[in-house]
């Protein structure tokens, strides 16, 4: 329900929701995931950071996290973490292919 608000631009619906889900599984790395891309789009880059990182301590291999937290950091003019975490999402590919 989260990312239909949140696509809708009822961020603040979609983050109840975001906060409701992680209350019951706060591992959950795909509303991690969705919660750090809706903080992004807001310019709320250090909230967008916690939940990539969150999400990428419960789980390593998520690919995606690892593309976004580099543009990310990109974006936040810290280009070289940005292109240490293509690299992760690579090798990240290339072991789970």
């Amino acid at each position: 329900m989260g990312e239909v608000f949140v696509s809708a631009g009822n961020y603040e619906e979609g983050f109840k929701c975001y906060d409701k889900a992680l209350e019951i599984d706060p591992d959950y790395t795909t509303t991690l995931y969705n919660k750090g891309n809706a903080f992004a789009k807001l310019g709320k880059y250090e909230e967008a950071l916690a939940c990539y990182n969150k999400a990428i301590e419960c789980e390593p291999a998520y690919i995606d996290v690892w593309n976004s937290k580099g543009e990310l950091l990109k974006k936040m003019g810290a280009i070289e973490d940005g292109e240490k975490c293509f690299s992760e999402a690579m090798r990240q590919k290339i072991l789970n292919w």
